[in-house]
């Protein structure tokens, strides 16, 4: 599993399609044919005046290969804006993203692509 473009350039503020906020997002990775399907992805978003907020969320199993997308909604409040970029020496952390998606084998083996960014 490898996550596309569009899903790492949410991470960070300064990307073409960075992550607004809202409870609801999309993410995406592409499947080769001898991966397994993905079964779970977690997801972490914080910036320096909002909490952190993490959800772990079970994925509708996909016999797709190539591209497989899912909309990863927050039951339970709404995910931060991606980590805007810190020029300010006083104030060197501003948040972090991290989204990871993984799968396991039948003996359980857990496979995994995560990306994270922290600013």
């Amino acid at each position: 599993m490898e996550l596309d473009q569009a899903t790492l350039d949410q991470m960070y503020s300064t990307a073409p399609n960075s992550f607004l906020g809202g409870a609801t997002i999309n993410i995406g990775w592409k499947r080769s044919a001898f991966a397994l399907p993905a079964k779970s992805t977690y997801i972490q978003f914080q910036s320096s005046t909002q909490p952190l907020v993490s959800l772990n969320k079970n994925l509708p199993v996909s016999s797709t290969i190539g591209s497989v997308t899912a909309s990863i909604t927050n039951t339970s409040g709404v995910f931060p804006s991606a980590p805007t970029a810190s020029n300010v020496p006083s104030i060197p952390y501003r948040g972090r993203s991290w989204i990871g998606v993984q799968g396991k084998d039948p003996s359980e083996t857990v496979i995994y692509s995560a990306y994270s960014y922290s600013n």
